[in-house]
């Protein structure tokens, strides 16, 4: 128990120290903390520390990183116990975009990614540090696949994205140097650009719009009527036309 207790309290240290630096509704230039890095409010709701180089607007939901860069070649055979892995690029990489995701062998074992150096080039070997050691032997040759941290570089969701939270600021577009820090907030309640269709009343399932960005009742033709889409809360009050709703966000909590 005072073991449990000790975390938590480091963990709501370093918490606070995140949000000091930056507030809920504050954009930065230069990152305060780890992307990815979770906090929680006493109210309940959950947010993530993201970054984005894109124009996102205000209460538009987010999609994760869109990119085929996740396949690479390993360079170098790993050994059992190695804590890094070198892979050559398939395309520009960015330093630490790959950082507080995973990557697995062609046999299934995922291992931790602890950070990534960069290759403008796209064709480079870079070496990957993992969160913990190599259980089984890696050899030269084989592809690899890493998942980016769903938190760099995110966007305004397309209709069947995977949406890993919700914008409640305004982003300004930058460049790939010239990136944004903010906290995506991913669960609670939260006010979304919502597109009603044929409206909705409290408590009905909201999921993506066919509209970038926007969320939707359940029932709105041309979302759940033509395809499924995922499901991000449930409708806080009834919707008689497009604007911005509140919405019980369950994408992450």
């Amino acid at each position: 128990m005072t073991k449990f207790v000790k975390n938590f309290n480091s963990w709501m240290s370093s918490a606070t120290n995140d949000m000091s630096e930056q507030q809920i509704y504050q954009v930065a230039t230069s990152a305060v903390c780890s992307i990815g890095t979770r906090i929680q409010l006493a109210d309940g709701k959950v947010y993530y520390y993201s970054s984005s180089d894109s124009d996102i607007a205000v209460a538009h939901l987010l999609e994760s990183y869109d990119t085929d860069k996740s396949s690479f070649t390993v360079a170098t055979a790993v050994a059992v116990g190695d804590d890094s892995i070198s892979l050559t690029m398939a395309a520009v990489t960015y330093a630490n975009e790959f950082s507080g995701s995973a990557i697995h062998d062609a046999a299934g074992n995922t291992y931790r990614i602890s950070g990534n150096p960069a290759d403008s080039t796209g064709a480079a070997t870079i070496t990957f540090t993992l969160s913990e050691p190599v259980r089984v032997a890696i050899a030269a040759a084989v592809t690899c696949t890493a998942m980016h941290n769903r938190y760099y570089n995110v966007d305004t969701s397309a209709q069947n994205a995977q949406v890993v939270g919700l914008c409640p600021i305004a982003i300004t577009a930058g460049t790939d140097s010239d990136t944004y820090y903010f906290w995506a907030q991913t669960w609670g309640p939260a006010i979304v650009d919502c597109d009603f269709g044929s409206g909705c009343n409290d408590g009905d399932l909201a999921i993506q719009s066919a509209t970038g960005g926007e969320a939707a009742p359940q029932t709105q033709t041309g979302s759940a009527d033509t395809a499924i889409e995922m499901s991000i809360g449930t409708c806080m009050e009834p919707m008689d036309a497009d604007g911005y709703f509140w919405i019980d966000l369950h994408i992450r909590p």
